[in-house]
């Protein structure tokens, strides 16, 4: 080989060496490192058309042409020599190079032009895959979207191109109804789902100006300019997707709940993420379509991090402990049960119930909560029987998120048998929301717990989507009506009356149990006996009361 083209390659590969940007490496190598062979090979002009394929780290795909003139006396087109290159990373090349016009290339020539050709796109493609593994590195591999990360450092670069936070809104994502969606269809279409919402998204924006990220699973993050926020959130309402199962396709449409923030000037990435997530929590806590922002959001995030901190402690220490308000029999007016309500006493002082209870009730702690409040149940009924104080039934709240936990009905009659407790003194409480989250599993434990004369009841009838197909599918044993239904007697609008009186002649021909619950006034308990609602509970004849109080209300049974 001539010492200028081993010169040349030698210099040419150098270059490449010091870059990982792949058109920048092309870009390089049509420059000085080629000039000693143009003239060499009478080489007037090298274009370069590259295409890439959309793939997870060039999701939009792409072109580019670069050219680099030697000769000013080109050849025309027609005397151009054309050579498709594949990299094999979805990415092709298609280089045409141009002769000085009035020079035909020789066989031996166009051999070294062509392994020329082939070198330098085999330094593209290192290029290019150097450049992968360094962005693989800020990108979710799933869906090609910014990861945590990339998330800063994307973030970084708009702010050294001149782009201010005061320009830009930030989103956090989540799918809505993805337990269901997997429960239906399987992982499998999930995922398919999951890179669809992503797609959806990228395709959306700006690259140059914002940016996309999913922080895994179905969790989403977006930094958009202000003047396109309405733009992405009508996307967002707008998002479908096909599924195809046994040749049947199924639409579905593809929701989100969304965090909202308004970039502040001068304000960190850190800071922005931090505070679109607590309006995503907020939104998610009040099963809110979209939150934006608020300052007093922060405290109380952070005051839900405290209590999910210190809670565990509290329970560890016993410092959590079950109140007992009486169940009254309106007529008769004697004690025949009791809920128990769970108290927080820290420090010898009592923490409100909207203190913590809200933050439970959203948090997995909430099942170790609702078992816990059973053992101390059982351990009192215990202490009772042994005392020779006959029990009455005390019924405790079991949360919709129990029902996710498979061992829940092996766990609560574990407890029973610890204390040995007869399952006639024990009543489970469940929302109507546990109906709707899966049947299947509420219907499993109800038979469970009937098989060992545990009472299942359904507590603050009423709030939700009250359906018939409740009573028809599931055996309830009592029904408590909800405060508000209560509170509607004294409205004197009859259609209330008649509603209420609907329900309870319906559960009674059932062979139901009814609790009206919020019985505050002589003029409620007045109505609701009209309407033979028989089992009172409420301020009216008394609020939760605390171990001993109860104890000596067991002894004393008969209300004035």
């Amino acid at each position: 080989m001539d010492v200028r083209i081993h010169e040349a390659y030698n210099n040419l590969i150098h270059s490449l060496d010091l870059h990982t940007d792949e058109l920048y490496a092309l870009y390089t190598a049509t420059r000085e490192p080629l000039r000693p062979l143009a003239k060499l090979y009478f080489l007037a002009k090298i274009t370069i058309d590259v295409e890439l394929d959309p793939d997870i780290f060039t999701l939009k795909g792409g072109k580019a042409h670069l050219e680099t003139t030697y000769d000013e006396n080109v050849a025309d087109r027609e005397h151009a020599r054309k050579v498709v290159y594949d990299s094999g990373l979805n990415a092709r090349g298609i280089v045409h190079f141009y002769p000085v016009a009035g020079h035909e290339w020789t066989d031996e020539e166009w051999v070294d032009l062509d392994t020329l050709g082939w070198t330098m796109y085999l330094c593209f493609s290192r290029a290019r895959l150097m450049n992968n593994l360094n962005r693989a590195k800020h990108l979710d591999i799933m869906t090609g979207l910014l990861n945590n990360s990339g998330i800063n450092k994307a973030a970084g670069a708009l702010l050294r191109r001149g782009y201010a936070s005061e320009d830009y809104v930030s989103m956090f994502l989540n799918i809505r109804n993805m337990k269901i969606l997997n429960r239906s269809y399987g992982n499998h279409v999930v995922d398919r789902i999951i890179r669809h919402f992503a797609g959806c998204i990228y395709h959306a924006i700006d690259t140059d100006k914002e940016l996309a990220a999913r922080l895994g699973g179905d969790n989403f993050f977006l930094i958009i300019l202000k003047e396109n926020r309405e733009k992405i959130l009508k996307l967002l309402k707008n998002i479908r997707y096909t599924v195809e199962q046994d040749g049947d396709k199924t639409e579905l449409h593809i929701e989100s709940r969304i965090g909202l923030y308004e970039c502040d000037p001068g304000i960190s990435i850190e800071q922005i993420m931090q505070r679109t997530g607590y309006a995503f929590e907020t939104a998610r806590r009040a099963a809110q379509d979209m939150v934006c922002y608020r300052p007093e959001m922060q405290e109380r995030v952070l005051h839900q991090k405290w209590i999910t901190l210190v809670f565990p402690e509290a329970l560890a220490r016993k410092e959590v402990v079950p109140f007992y308000q009486p169940k009254v029999h309106a007529k008769t007016r004697q004690l025949v049960g009791a809920e128990a309500l769970i108290r927080w006493i820290r420090d010898g002082k009592p923490v409100p119930p909207g203190e913590f209870i809200p933050y439970l009730e959203h948090d997995s702690l909430i099942t170790k909560v609702d078992l816990y409040m059973l053992e101390a149940v059982c351990r009192d009924l215990r202490g009772w029987i042994d005392m020779g104080i006959e029990p009455v039934r005390i019924s405790v709240n079991y949360s919709r998120r129990n029902f996710l936990r498979k061992t829940l009905a092996e766990d609560t009659l574990a407890i029973l048998d610890r204390y040995g407790i007869d399952g006639k003194f024990i009543e489970i409480e469940v929302t109507e929301s546990s109906f709707y989250e899966d049947f299947q599993a509420l219907f499993d434990f109800t038979q469970k717990m009937h098989d060992r004369g545990v009472a299942v009841s359904m507590d603050d009838f009423g709030t939700g989507y009250s359906s018939l197909s409740m009573f028809k599918n599931l055996a309830f044993d009592v029904v408590k009506l909800d405060k508000s239904f209560i509170d509607s007697l004294d409205s004197g609008n009859c259609k209330d009356e008649i509603v209420v009186e609907s329900i309870a002649s319906m559960l009674t021909r059932l062979h139901t149990d009814i609790v009206a619950e919020g019985v505050e006034t002589e003029s409620q308990l007045g109505r609701v006996i009209n309407l033979h609602c028989n089992i009172i509970q409420g301020f009216f004849f008394d609020r939760p009361l605390p171990y001993q109080e109860f104890q000596n209300r067991l002894q004393h049974r008969v209300y004035a």
